[in-house]
This record gives structure tokens, sequence and C-alpha cells, in this order.
């Protein structure tokens, strides 16, 4: 396998766990906002604030007063199904997509510094692992970082990439540098636009991933009464410029087993009722739409 360019990140394995050399990362301590550096098997900052690197690699910076709950966040039931479906390769067409746009910025990327992105929400790591894979041939030097509420996605996402740095944070309160960042990604979860325009430097970029209005509308027709579709998402983000905006749709038939990887995987299953669960996670077969919008914003200010 390839190894990632970066000097600044390098990984050692061996059967038991992941060690860390060096301290070049953009992570800022979550209690006073000073840099985080790697001291043994922990990040530390100058007032001693310390984190753990858990032996898979990632780092846990969520606070307790940032959970609303003990284990928020997509739970390990979500994270497993979601996992089998995106293995099984009915996603490919939407990340093939995203991979393009962020290789043509990291193209135009003619900063001094390594081109980071952020990967906001990255639940069990499947794009940006995909993400990856597709930059290794690539000349220019970047460096890539997942962060999601879910403790349960982080792990499985540092199990499957080690080259990718993870952590368990909050986007609304991200803890990572000021200006550090010139590239993140946002995929279907919660954000803050104040913490993107942070954390971004002067000519950073925000690619948003959103449902547009036939997504997985099939399936909620066999959850929901009346089901209403999707409303195209809005093309403007506040203090950003908008540069870019595609559409991403394809159909694909799902068998069983798909049929119920999806159906755990989504919000959906959450507040469905039992009779509505037996017959959804019954269904034989069921074509569905994968209809994304994929919009590309440039820091303004």
């Amino acid at each position: 396998m390839a190894v990632l360019k970066l000097t600044a990140f390098q990984t050692f394995q061996n059967s038991e766990s992941c060690v860390l050399h060096h301290d070049h990362f953009i992570y800022s301590c979550p209690v006073c906002r000073e840099e985080l550096r790697v001291n043994g098997r922990s990040f530390q900052c100058i007032n001693n604030h310390s984190y753990d690197i858990a032996k898979e690699g990632y780092v846990n910076l969520l606070l307790a007063n940032q959970k609303r709950s003990q284990e928020p966040g997509d739970n390990k039931k979500m994270i497993s199904h979601r996992r089998q479906f995106f293995a099984s390769g009915l996603y490919e067409s939407l990340s093939d997509a995203i991979n393009k746009i962020v290789q043509a910025s990291l193209a135009s990327h003619e900063g001094k510094y390594s081109f980071n992105l952020l990967d906001s929400g990255c639940g069990e790591g499947y794009f940006l692992h995909r993400l990856n894979a597709f930059l290794q041939d690539d000349k220019r030097p970047y460096s890539l970082y997942g962060i999601d509420i879910s403790k349960f996605a982080v792990k499985a996402a540092s199990k499957r990439d080690k080259s990718v740095k993870w952590a368990v944070a909050s986007s609304f309160d991200l803890p990572i540098l000021p200006g550090s960042v010139d590239f993140v990604l946002n995929m279907m979860a919660p954000f803050s636009t104040e913490e993107f325009a942070r954390v971004l430097r002067g000519n950073g970029r925000v690619l948003v991933v959103t449902p547009a209005p036939e997504h997985l509308f099939s399936l909620r027709q066999h959850i929901y009464e009346n089901p209403q579709k999707h409303e195209m998402p809005k093309q403007a983000l506040p203090g950003f410029k908008l540069l870019t905006s595609q559409r991403v749709k394809f159909t694909r038939e799902l068998q069983n087993e798909d049929i119920i990887n999806l159906f755990v995987m989504t919000p959906y299953s959450w507040n469905a009722s039992p009779t509505t669960r037996e017959k959804v996670m019954s269904l034989e077969k069921l074509s569905i739409e994968v209809d994304f919008v994929l919009t590309l914003f440039q820091r303004a200010f």
C-alpha cells in the first residue's frame, strides 16, 4: 500500500497498537484552545490538558459538557449496518463525484502549507477512506482529518484507515486551530457555518452534500403514510460564495440484506413502529433513487 507523503504524520503499526510519531497536527485543546501536540501516547497542550490516543489511533476530544447523551451520535448497531451497506459499493458513484471535486481543489492549491482536509461528520470513514485511496498517486502533499461525535463511528473509521487522522469531536465546537484547514467536507451532518469559517484558511472551501428531492423516496413510501420529498438545498452559505453545484442522481436495485442495512443505518428506523420495521425489513427487493446535491463554496472573507 502506498504511504501518505506527508512527513508530518507517520504511523507505526504492530499487532497491538498504532503509535503516532510527530506532533504537527491541526488539533486544538477543547478546554483552552491552545495547540495540541503528541506527547508519548497522548495529545497535550501547554496548559497540560491531556487526551489519550486510543489503541486504534484516534483521539477523543469531546468534552463531557458537549454531550447531550451518554453516547451521542450513531450507535454501534447503526455503524455496523452502515459499514455493510457501503461495502456493497452502492454509493461508489457518489464517492467518485466527491473525490473529483476534492482533487480539483487540491490541484489548484497554491499555499505554502500542505493541503489539509477536514471531514466534519465523517461517520465510519467510508468516503474519506476512498478519497485517501483516490489521492494516493497525487504528487501534491495533503493530510486528511475526520471527526464525528460518535465514538463508535470514529473507532470503526480508525480501524479502516490508519493514515487518516481521526478524532471524536463536536462539529459545533471544532477542536481545530483557526485558519488551518483548506477544505471542509460535510455530508448530511449538522454543522456550524461560523466554525467552518473559523478553521478555514482565507480561500478555503466547503463541500456540502445534501439530499435532493428524490433521495430514498421509495423507501420513505414504505415508512410514512404521506411522505414528502426533500426540498432542493439552498445555494447559499453566509460568509461564503458559491463556486459550483452538481446533482448526483442514480437508481439502485436493493435485495433484502441491503434494504435492512439501509433502513437501520438511517434515522428512519429510530421512530418507526414495530409494524413498520417488520414491513420494511421483510421486503425482498426495492428500487431506490440516490439523489444528492454537491454544493461547493469558498470562504468570502
